[in-house]
This record gives structure tokens, C-alpha cells and sequence, in this order.
């Protein structure tokens, strides 16, 4: 069977050196990395990690969130992976892991960005007490031009359709995990949150369709199992 999902054959620069994937976040941003994907460049790193609570919350610091170039129907874009995790117990909850990461994108000429594809694999086990959240802002230098929300259970993938075509974009992304219970146990994880980039008059093959109503189905999978 043809693969639908493949990492990119390309190599992660930081600092004069080349890594295979992945590579740390926080490599990147010690090093100022730069991270190619096809005919995208993603560059100009930032992140802060925040935890709150006393329950079990990983990864606990940047250098445990992974970043991958990855290929996707003809699209070139980045993963990040690491185990996302918040748990806790009634005597510890609620506990909340928040990302908070940016990039920059820039396509190679005379290509042109005008959507973003956002979407996760994770689940939480009682929503809405525990909750998974993926927000994501889209910058023209200072200006807003974009904007999404992905989270569990309901919005698993999104596409921000941007007014025009960009040669250069800046996203932030938000990424919220909340534990949360009154009796028993609660977690909310993610294994992957994945961003793809749409370029002018391009239409995704039928690849990225395909996968993505894989992975909404492997995620109804997991919803029945918690429940």
C-alpha cells in the first residue's frame, strides 16, 4: 500500500550543523535554527512552556518537544510531537500544560502561501472538564490576515483560508492541555499537532483527504475506548 504520510527527505540546519529529523524546539531556538520542507522555509523559532498544577504534566521543558518537516498530499509542512500530556487526580486537578510557539514561513519564489491547514491526533477523557485546544493566529508582519481553532472532540482539523497569496507568513500557535476532574482520573495528551501550507491555485491531492479522514476515524476509535 502506497504511504499517504512521509517524512520529508530533508535535513534540519541549526547553528552550521545538520540533524536528521526530528530535532528539539529548543535546539531550534538556542541555535536559531532553520528547518526546510520542500520549497518551505521555517525559520525565526520562539516558544514558552507554562505548567500549572500538581499532577503529572510532560514534556517539561522545550527540549522535549520535537519538530518535524513533514509531506503530506503534495503539501510541505512541520510536526510537532513529544508525548503532550496533563493528568491528575482530584486532589491535584486541575493541571495544565501550555505551549505557546511561533514561526516563521517562507516559500520558495515564485511560490505563494493562501491557506493553512491545521490539525491534531490526541483526546482527552472527559471533555469538556479536560479539554484539548490547538489555537492558531496567521501574521503579514503586524497585521492579523488569518486566524483558527482545532480541539477534541469535535474540530479535529481546520483550514485558515488567508485573503491573498503571502510570500512570507508568521504563525502563532496556542496549544492548551487541561486536566481536569471530581472524582477518578483525567488526562488530556496530544501525539501529534500537524500544520501543512496551501500555495496559490494548488489543490491538495486526494492523499490529504485520504489521511485525514483516517485519522479523524483513529480518533473515534479513541473516543469510544474512553468512553
Amino acid at each position: 500500500m502506497k504511504r499517504m504520510w512521509l517524512l520529508a527527505g530533508v535535513l534540519i540546519i541549526a547553528g552550521g550543523m545538520a540533524w536528521a529529523t526530528p530535532v528539539s524546539l529548543q535546539t531550534l531556538i538556542d541555535t536559531n535554527g532553520t528547518v526546510t520542507s520542500g520549497d518551505k522555509v521555517f525559520s525565526n523559532f520562539e516558544a514558552v512552556l507554562t505548567i500549572f498544577g500538581s499532577g503529572t504534566a510532560t514534556p517539561t521543558d522545550l527540549s522535549g518537544v520535537q519538530v518535524n518537516p513533514i509531506t503530506q498530499g503534495g503539501l510541505f509542512g512541520l510536526q510537532l510531537t513529544g508525548g503532550m500530556y496533563a493528568a491528575c487526580t482530584p486532589g491535584n486537578c486541575p493541571t495544565t500544560w501550555n505551549l505557546n510557539v511561533s514561526w516563521d514561513v517562507t516559500a520558495a519564489s515564485p511560490y505563494l502561501i493562501d491557506g493553512v491547514y491545521l490539525s491534531i491526533n490526541g483526546g482527552a477523557s472527559n471533555p469538556p472538564d479536560s479539554i484539548v485546544t490547538v489555537s492558531e493566529v496567521v501574521y503579514d508582519g503586524l497585521n492579523i490576515v488569518g486566524n483558527g481553532l482545532v480541539y477534541y472532540p469535535s474540530v479535529l482539523m481546520d483550514l485558515i483560508n488567508l485573503p491573498q497569496g503571502y510570500s512570507k507568513i508568521r504563525v502563532n500557535k496556542d496549544i492548551l492541555l487541561v486536566a481536569n476532574v471530581e472524582q477518578g482520573f483525567a488526562f488530556a495528551k496530544l501525539s501529534d499537532v500537524r500544520q501543512l501550507y496551501r500555495q496559490t491555485g494548488e489543490i491538495p491531492e486526494p492523499g490529504t483527504y485520504a489521511l485525514i479522514g483516517a485519522g479523524l476515524a483513529a480518533l473515534g476509535l479513541l473516543r469510544r475506548r474512553i468512553g
